[in-house]
């Protein structure tokens, strides 16, 4: 069957065939027709008693043979004859084409129109690519200064972080009961008057006992500082001491003769400047050093 069927599309590719039974059908489709759409009521009804008789009277030896084959061998001819003519039209209307391109003209107006319309487009496009390059010249220059903030940003944060290191030692500096190291000014005054105003100059080491000691300058006296307790929050302060005046008759202190107790002291904003007051038994007493720096 599959030999069959390649037979027959073989035969149908050659030209002659397919021109032969192309034409066939063309003048013999009431046989074709019939064969294919009529039944035996409608062959009945054109006046055919069966198939063959449909057949037996459209016979004819012109439409069955000789104008089929006279087309059959009249089509390659035909086809090169049309194939010539086609070549021929696209020949003339390639060369007419040709020719009126080459004579063409336009008006004066559409030349002077068209010349506008390109120098138009040309500005155009000219300042689209100075905007574009003011665009680019301005990011440029963004990202320059963004690249000089983030600088000053960095060294900014360098020098916070160098204060904050200086703050954190300043006052660890001033936890310790060393920072009375030095030469200072003491002034201990009650409501009654002044008791003790004198220099003292402080050591830098702790004695037994915690001590830090603080001699009187000029005369015999002292000032020992037991307890030294710093708040770096509110810069408060509380000072517990004891002092030894032979020409000063001190006050009595609930800690015994010449202890003193101070809870609510504070410094300055440079440390250099302690002092504040309390209250015992209604006597009012004010504290207050001030460190004396060498010039």
């Amino acid at each position: 069957m599959n030999d069959l069927l390649k037979s027959i599309n073989i035969r149908l590719n050659n030209a002659f065939i397919l021109s032969f039974v192309i034409s066939w059908i063309f003048w013999n489709w009431p046989i074709v027709i019939g064969l294919l759409w009529y039944n035996a009521k409608t062959l009945e009804l054109y006046g055919y008693v069966n198939y063959k008789g449909l057949i037996i009277d459209n016979a004819d030896v012109w439409k069955n043979y000789i104008l089929p084959l006279c087309f059959a061998i009249a089509y390659p001819y035909l086809k090169l004859a049309f194939s010539a003519l086609q070549t021929t039209v696209n020949a003339i209307d390639e060369r007419t084409t040709k020719r009126l391109s080459g004579k063409g003209y336009i008006s004066t107006q559409k030349f002077l129109d068209l010349r506008d319309q390109y120098e138009t487009n040309i500005q155009k496009l000219s300042d689209v690519i100075s905007k574009e390059s003011e665009v680019i010249n301005e990011n440029m220059n963004l990202r320059t200064t963004l690249t000089e903030l983030e600088t000053a940003n960095t060294l900014l944060k360098e020098k916070e972080s160098d204060l904050r290191y200086s703050n954190d030692k300043r006052l660890l500096a001033v936890s310790s009961r060393r920072i009375f190291s030095g030469r200072w000014v003491l002034s201990l005054t009650s409501s009654e008057g002044v008791d003790v105003y004198t220099d003292l100059v402080f050591n830098d080491v702790i004695e037994d006992g915690g001590y830090i000691i603080g001699d009187y300058v000029g005369r015999k006296g002292r000032m020992m500082i037991s307890s030294y307790v710093f708040n770096p929050y509110s810069r408060r302060v509380a000072l517990h001491f004891r002092i030894d005046d032979q020409k000063k008759q001190l006050h009595k202190h609930s800690y015994g003769e010449s202890m003193f107790f101070f809870g609510n002291l504070s410094w300055n904003n440079d440390y250099t400047i302690l002092k504040g007051g309390e209250s015992i038994s209604f006597n009012e007493l004010t504290f207050e050093m001030r460190k004396i720096i060498s010039a």
